[in-house]
């Protein structure tokens, strides 16, 4: 019987070890696919109007979260906030969430994370957009920086 018991308890912690390296190996993916093991652009895509407007994204492998949008000569660069200074927040991922921590703290559910696209829900008590759900798709341009 006591053999029994230990056998039960030895089942039950590879159990819980091996769901915790299945989340950090999901946790590890997500961050691969949103960052591309470097720094990755997300331009936003609001699906209403079919144009890319807002605020676009930087998302780097150090965890780095910047803001930018697109003067009108096309070239990327940086929100201006008027006299705030902002040169960028963090963020973390932990499951199906992303956290942005800046003056707000945004938290965002994944809902749907591929290569070249990202739908994101706003589940943030201060709303980042009006709009309930969103998405960002990889910019074509990855090469240029921001100005």
């Amino acid at each position: 019987m006591r053999t029994k018991q230990i056998l039960l308890l030895f089942s039950f912690l590879f159990l819980i070890l091996g769901f915790s390296n299945l989340k950090q190996n999901g946790d590890r993916i997500r961050m691969k696919m949103l960052t591309a093991d470097s720094v990755k652009y997300w331009d936003p895509y609001y699906k209403f109007d079919s144009t890319m407007n807002g605020k676009g994204w930087v998302l780097t492998k150090e965890k780095e979260f910047v803001e930018y949008g697109y003067s009108n000569d096309g070239n990327r660069k940086k929100i201006n906030y008027g006299d705030i200074i902002w040169d960028g927040f963090s963020f973390k991922i932990t499951d199906s969430l992303l956290e942005i921590n800046d003056y707000n703290n945004y938290k965002f559910k994944i809902l749907k994370l591929t290569e070249d696209s990202l739908v994101l829900k706003d589940i943030s008590e201060i709303r980042y957009t009006y709009l309930d759900s969103f998405l960002l798709i990889k910019s074509q341009d990855q090469i240029s920086k921001i100005n």
